[in-house]
Formats: structure tokens, C-alpha cells, sequence
């Protein structure tokens, strides 16, 4: 025989736990699967007119131009926005293969030039390169190969310039000689040297060119406002735009926290089953329960509200910086601290900011993003952020002719008591985009 105390988890709790996480789609989900499933609820809906701001700018740099190169299709993690971007963006709700067809149909007026563009059109994979070889082309056609060929070049200038490209290089050549740039020294590295470019070699391509290194990176930077992807921007997916759950605003009297729950329908319980007498006792006691559920659910939504603010108030105070000025400015904290804060349990405070987003001053950011640890186990207040910022500042002042080494950038990054290993800067560095010291080094 002993006593103890347990904690048990009902099915109120566990739909309290459940809303409390929930995002407010979900959220908004969830309340109408309940009124509707409750009798005793009642829903109003708000007048619907949500704003939606749009802001998606793609930046391409060099580090992300030679993964290609080498052969990575995939798209890199990281795209540093330091660097000058290109706009390759389609027309929204447009695919590849429709503009192409739309060109195709004003260019070939004879059945049969129309059936092979029709063909090749839809042969391209999603980067816009033509995955068949002409002779396959021209056997399913019942064709000859030279006039499936002579479609083809046709095709290659369509827009997007490069377009049907069977390759890399001939992508790249294309693009050049439409814009009068093939030539010289960015042909040779077209034709000849995409594979040393790639891998930096910028003496080995003087020294077989008889040039100057800063001749082959200029050559280089050039070749580099080329798209090696043409077809990349058409047909993705639509961009899903974050639509904040909490408003931080600074106002005279300091800095504002309010719920942006106006879009979710609220419910409240009908007058109509409040009085219970008149029904007999199976009907009161199945009524009852749908009230006290109904009480509890609304009950749970409004601690919901409640507790995200709590939270989102407390980080106000410990990270006002960071609100004020953007994420660079973030201080150590944890979700343990809030939670001790506010009088809750950590996984409280887990769940709370879990999918959620916050409208600053300066933009819109995921609450999750206010926590952060610390960025080595020597120095507990360095913040991953903060090294990676101090970073990206370094590379940027730094001599294009001497590079820094990760060796000097972890001594100066010790300097402004950020003590953490040379390896923990590669590690960073590579997560900015940026490649080694040997690799970043401009000649003359």
C-alpha cells in the first residue's frame, strides 16, 4: 500500500492540449467541426477582407552556381543576400510547358513543324532542358531528324532564354550569343572550362587561356548573370503566404500585444438549450453533456488566446531588441525561462508557439524564432544569429585579394568574445552560402 499523486488525462485536457497548438486554420477548422457537432453552439462569422501582402525575392549566388555546375540539381539551402539577384519569375498560374505551346502555335503554321515543337515541348523536364535525343524524337514522329532539328533551334529561342537546351553548356551559349556576349574569353570558359569554373580553378583556366586570373573572374561574373535553370521558374507550386496570429506594435505608452484571431469564427452557446426543464431525463442529460463541452471548448479557446499573449509579451520584454530591431539583436533565452516567467510548464510554452507567427514593426516572423541557445559550449552567451551576422559583415569587409581563413575568422570573432572553434565557423560559413578563403579570393 502507498499514496501518491498522478496527473490524468482526459479528454478535456487532451482538447485543450490539442487547441493550444493548433494554428489558426486549424483552429478555425476545429470550431466549425464543433458547432456543427454540437447542437448547443451557436457561430458567428466575420465579415471575411484580409489583406495579404506579397514579398518573395529569390537571390542566386556564386556558391549556389557552381553546385550546379558540378552536377546538384537540387536547390541550395542557402542563398546569400549579399549578392545581386536575377529575376527569372514567370507570370503567375502559368506553367513551362503553356508558354511554350502559346509561342509554338504563333511560330509554326505547318501540321507537321507544330506536331514536333508539341513533342519536344513536352519532353523537357522542369528546368527546361530536352531529355530525348533527336533520333528518338524523329522515330515516334515518323519524321525525318534534320526537320525535328531544325524545330528545335527554333525552339531554343523561345523565352525563357535557354530554353530546350540538351545541356548545361549549350543552355549557357545559347543565352550568350542572345545577348551578343559569346565571345572571347566567356565562350572559351562556355565551351571549354565549365568544369574548372566550377571548381574554382581560376589560375589553371589562366594559365591554359595565356590571361590574367582577374581576366577569368570577370569573364566569370559575367557568365554568371546567365540562368542555368530557364524552366525553374515556371510551374511551382503557389507561394503560401504566413498570415500572423499576433500583433507586437510599439506604441507611446510601450509595446502592444493583441490576439489577429478577427478571421476565426467565434461561438458562444444557444440561448435555446439553456433552460432544460420541459425535456425528459434522457434529453437533459445528453443536453447537458453538449453544454458542458461546449463551455469547456470555449473556455479552452479563450485560454488559447490568453496564453499566446502571455508568452508573446514576456518575449517582448526579455528580446524588446530584437522586436525593435530585427533578429540580429536576439539574446540568449530559452523556452524554460519564459514558462517560469508566465507560471507555466516548458511544453506549455512549446506548444503555444508552435506554427505561430508575429506582426512586428519591421516584418512578419515565426515566434519560435525568438528562442535561441547558444552557439558553443564555451561561451553560453553567443548566439548561433549573432556569430553568423558578425560573419557575414566580416567576409563583406574583407580584402577580395586576402581572403580570411576560418582560423582568423574564429580569432576575430574571439575578439568579440564569441569563442568557438575553427570548425564551427565552417560550419557556419557553409550555412551562409559562402565558400573557403581560396575559393573567395579575387586576383587582379
Amino acid at each position: 500500500m502507498k499514496l501518491s499523486q498522478k496527473l490524468s488525462m482526459n479528454l478535456q485536457l487532451s482538447q485543450a492540449i490539442q487547441l493550444l497548438q493548433f494554428s489558426a486554420q486549424e483552429l478555425r477548422e476545429a470550431v466549425e467541426k464543433a458547432y456543427l457537432e454540437n447542437p448547443t453552439l451557436e457561430i458567428e462569422y466575420p465579415a471575411e477582407g484580409l489583406a495579404s501582402t506579397e514579398h518573395a525575392e529569390e537571390t542566386r549566388d556564386f556558391a549556389a552556381w557552381t553546385e550546379y555546375l558540378r552536377g546538384d540539381t537540387s536547390q541550395p539551402r542557402y542563398f546569400t543576400e549579399e549578392q545581386d539577384s536575377h529575376d527569372f519569375a514567370a507570370p503567375a498560374g502559368i506553367t513551362l510547358e503553356e508558354e511554350l505551346l502559346r509561342q509554338a502555335r504563333l511560330v509554326f503554321r505547318q501540321e507537321a513543324e507544330l506536331s514536333a515543337a508539341c513533342f519536344i515541348i513536352g519532353s523537357l523536364d522542369r528546368n527546361g532542358y530536352l531529355t530525348m535525343r533527336e533520333t528518338e524524337i524523329a522515330r515516334s514522329l515518323g519524321q525525318s531528324e534534320a526537320s525535328v532539328h531544325q524545330v528545335l533551334l527554333r525552339l531554343q529561342q523561345f523565352e525563357p532564354s535557354g530554353v530546350c537546351a540538351r545541356d548545361l553548356q549549350e543552355c549557357l551559349r545559347i543565352q550568350a550569343e542572345q545577348r551578343g556576349i559569346y565571345e572571347d574569353l566567356v565562350a572559351s570558359l562556355i565551351d571549354c572550362h565549365l568544369e574548372r569554373l566550377a571548381q574554382e580553378k581560376i589560375k589553371e583556366i589562366a594559365t591554359l587561356e595565356h590571361c590574367a586570373p582577374g581576366d577569368v573572374q570577370l569573364a566569370a561574373d559575367i557568365l554568371r548573370t546567365l540562368n542555368p535553370k530557364p524552366g525553374n521558374s515556371y510551374g511551382n507550386e503557389e507561394l503560401q503566404h504566413v498570415q500572423p496570429d499576433v500583433l507586437a506594435e510599439k506604441t507611446e505608452d510601450g509595446w502592444h500585444v493583441a490576439m489577429l484571431d478577427d478571421h476565426i469564427p467565434k461561438l458562444r452557446l444557444s440561448a435555446s438549450y439553456r433552460n432544460l426543464q420541459g425535456y425528459d431525463k434522457e434529453t437533459r442529460n445528453y443536453i447537458g453533456q453538449k453544454l458542458r463541452a461546449a463551455k469547456w471548448l470555449i473556455s479552452s479557446i479563450e485560454q488559447r488566446r490568453r496564453t499566446i499573449c502571455k508568452v508573446v509579451e514576456d518575449l517582448v520584454m526579455c528580446q524588446h531588441e530584437a522586436f525593435e530591431g530585427g533578429l540580429q539583436k536576439l539574446k540568449p533565452l530559452t523556452m524554460k525561462e519564459v514558462a517560469d516567467h508566465i507560471g507555466v510548464h516548458e511544453s506549455t510554452v512549446s506548444r503555444a508557439v508552435h506554427g505561430k507567427y508575429v506582426q512586428l514593426p519591421w516584418g512578419v516572423a515565426a515566434i519560435k524564432q525568438f528562442f535561441q541557445s547558444s552557439a558553443g559550449a564555451s561561451d553560453e552567451d553567443v548566439l548561433a544569429v549573432q556569430v553568423k551576422q558578425a560573419l557575414r559583415e566580416m567576409i563583406a569587409q574583407e580584402d577580395p585579394q586576402k581572403p580570411l581563413s576560418d582560423q582568423k575568422l574564429a580569432e576575430l570573432l574571439a575578439k568579440k568574445n564569441m569563442r568557438i572553434s575553427r570548425r564551427t565557423v565552417m560550419k557556419y560559413r557553409e550555412q551562409l552560402g559562402y565558400p573557403s578563403s581560396v575559393k573567395r579570393r579575387r586576383y587582379e
